[in-house]
Formats: structure tokens, C-alpha cells, sequence
């Protein structure tokens, strides 16, 4: 499933090598909405290129989905999310 969002880009971060196989570049945004949200989106590997011309306070429609995991540590249940970018457009 596939969501879109328009927001302002508060913060861009340098691409981070986790492994061999795996990168990714974080941006922040602040959701265009009369209850502004502020998210942490992750462009992995071919889509890291998208940000390359994205700057700190544009306007973009971002199109993203969301992963989740659940994990089980120490008798711990939890569940992470994530929101995956894979388009970004300027506005």
C-alpha cells in the first residue's frame, strides 16, 4: 500500500552505509495540515538519489509506505515502523 504526504523538509541527513547491500538517507518533515506532524522518512539504496536536489525548507509531496516488525526481546513485545520514501517531488 502507498501513501502520499506534502510537507516542508526540516532536516537532511547523510547517507548512512549499513551493510554491504543496505543504505539510507533520512529527511525529516513537518506535515502540510492544520495539526502539523513532524515525521522521519528513509529513502534505502536506488532511492537515496531522489534527495539529491531536495534542500532544507522545500515544499514536497513525498509518496512513501510504511513497514512494520515486530520484535520480542527479553520477553518484551514490541512493534517498530518505519516510513519508506520512494518518490519526492518538489512543490
Amino acid at each position: 500500500m502507498s501513501y502520499k504526504v506534502n510537507a516542508v523538509v526540516t532536516d537532511k541527513f547523510p547517507t548512512e552505509n549499513i551493510t554491504d547491500r543496505f543504505s539510507k538517507r533520512v529527511i525529516w518533515i513537518k506535515t502540510d495540515e492544520q495539526y502539523p506532524q513532524v515525521w522521519e522518512v528513509q529513502f534505502a539504496n536506488q532511492n537515496i538519489d531522489l534527495l539529491d536536489n531536495i534542500e532544507v525548507n522545500d515544499r514536497v509531496e513525498i509518496q512513501f509506505g510504511i513497514q512494520g516488525k515486530k520484535s520480542d526481546k527479553n520477553g518484551n513485545e514490541r512493534v517498530f515502523n518505519s516510513i519508506n520514501g520512494f518518490g519526492i517531488r518538489k512543490l
